[in-house]
């Protein structure tokens, strides 16, 4: 399950994730790191702080991201596709109101957005908008 920190919501977590050891199918001693439900954090503080967003726009939130993570085949209002941006499919152009396209580069994949919509700029065709998600 992807979330986002709980301190964007005023909230204090703890404890979210475990670190384990096993054995693999050849026998090498590996490491994984799992990711809890929140039921299970060690340590979870509503209202610690002042948030950038209540509690129940956050809840709200990671409902959503949930139902985007692994999406049925074409859930309505989910995401495009899988993969790391959380605005895919939903984001439109601020400059001519058109859909904003996903696109990844880098070693990590990291997404990207850009509009179709193009603009003349000292005689050569342009993105309207083109930027990348961090």
């Amino acid at each position: 399950m992807d979330t986002i920190n709980p301190v964007y919501a005023g909230a204090y977590g703890y404890g979210n994730c475990r670190h384990e050891r096993y054995v693999d199918e050849q026998g090498r001693l590996r490491r994984r790191t799992r990711h809890l439900p929140q039921a299970e954090w060690g340590v979870l503080l509503p209202d610690h702080h002042q948030g950038f967003i209540d509690w129940a726009t956050y809840q709200a939130n990671q409902v959503r991201i949930d139902a985007n993570v692994h999406p049925q085949p074409r859930p309505a209002g989910g995401a495009v596709r899988e993969g790391a941006a959380l605005l895919q499919g939903l984001a439109i152009c601020g400059k001519c109101v058109r859909h904003l396209h996903t696109h990844y580069r880098g070693r990590n994949a990291s997404p990207g957005y850009h509009c179709s919509g193009k603009n003349i700029v000292q005689g050569r065709g342009v993105y309207c908008l083109n930027g990348r998600h961090t």
